[in-house]
């Protein structure tokens, strides 16, 4: 890339205000402080012919000013939940950058586009002081060619992003106003829900469905480690596999069960966990689809939340397993997941015994 040009867009938007974080961005950003991983969203497009970068500016000035998650950033301090806890603080106005990188005519600009995607996914927000958005246009020729997105995972879903794709609709190209009302969701609102009657009933309704799915597991003890193995690094791993014949295989039982690719993979997970681990039933740890919940459905937000699914593979067929686990998924769907700090009340309790599902569930 031979230069870079940095245009800042102004926004305007309802919702300004300070408050707790709510259920699934504390989830993310626990995740995000134990495997120190950034889990930013970032992708790339193709933009058509002969786009203006000022068309670019207007998108982003567009989906800002309509989105509260996108004008939120995080402030800590000694709050009610304690020192160092973070609270979110949307912004009724400000400023975000559109980042615009010119290359030459005989340059590519897709490798120019994975560049900028990589940087932005990999680099940590900022979030004290930039907002969860990061736009970046490759320009040739004086044309926007490329365009690169990033949101911060704390503050968006995918669901949220599909969300805010079908908002764009909205935008009048021509002048840069917004043709219908702005979706109207604020974070801030939905913690104050879950903070009160309405979410402690659905905390404790989620805390009845994972005793009742963790008192199905029988007892499982870790084997003590050896004081002379040395301590593995880093602790989170992760394993990447690339198969055509599993992907040939996933369509196969699609089509004969009637089951999506989803819950034939967790069908084999349970049946591989079985298998090499000699562990029945299986336990995993899902995010559950709660899009059906009034209001999530066009909110572009974080509210992912995790759920658990134990799955039985004992005496069946694959394809009866790959029914059961469907049933697991949807029913995790359904009373969502209570708040972590729930979860460590109702173990020390004794109400079920979560170290024994995380037991269950490790290989190690």
């Amino acid at each position: 890339m031979s230069s870079t040009q940095q245009i800042t867009v102004d926004f305007h938007g309802e919702g300004a205000g300070e408050g707790e974080l709510t259920w699934g961005q504390v989830g993310i950003w626990r995740m995000m402080r134990r495997s120190g991983r950034t889990m930013n969203l970032a992708g790339a497009m193709v933009l058509p012919e002969a786009t203006a970068v000022e068309e670019m500016a207007a998108v982003l000035r567009f989906v800002v000013s309509r989105n509260p998650a996108l004008r939120t950033r995080l402030r800590f301090g000694d709050g009610p939940s304690g020192p160092g806890h973070p609270r979110q603080v949307v912004a009724g106005s400000g400023e975000v950058p559109l980042q615009v990188f010119d290359i030459e005519d005989g340059d590519d600009p897709d490798a120019a586009a994975e560049s900028v995607r990589l940087r932005y996914e990999l680099s940590a927000f900022d979030y004290e002081n930039e907002f969860p958005v990061r736009m970046g246009v490759i320009r040739r020729s004086g044309a926007a060619v490329r365009l690169v997105v990033c949101y911060s995972h704390m503050m968006v879903d995918g669901a949220g992003i599909e969300a805010l794709v079908r908002d764009l609709e909205h935008l009048d190209g021509a002048t840069g106003a917004a043709t219908a009302p702005a979706p109207g969701f604020s974070p801030l609102e939905l913690a104050l829900s879950q903070a009160g009657p309405a979410g402690r009933r659905q905390n404790d309704k989620s805390m009845r469905h994972w005793a009742a799915q963790l008192d199905r597991l029988s007892s499982w003890q870790i084997a003590e480690p050896d004081e002379s193995d040395e301590p593995q690094e880093a602790r989170f791993w992760q394993l990447v596999g690339y198969s055509p014949a599993m992907e040939l295989g996933l369509r196969v039982i699609e089509a004969r069960t009637g089951a999506s690719s989803t819950y034939v993979l967790l069908g084999a997970y349970a049946v591989a966990t079985a298998r090499v681990l000699g562990r029945n039933p299986s336990l995993a740890q899902i995010v559950v689809n709660n899009r059906f919940r009034p209001g999530f459905a066009d909110a572009v937000a974080q509210v992912s939340q995790h759920g658990i699914c134990v799955v039985d593979v004992a005496d069946t067929t694959f394809d009866e397993v790959v029914h059961r686990a469907r049933k697991a998924a949807m029913s995790a769907s359904v009373p969502n997941c209570p708040t972590l700090d729930s979860v460590s009340q109702a173990a020390e309790a004794g109400r079920a015994s979560l170290s024994r599902a995380a037991a269950w569930a490790s290989p190690w």
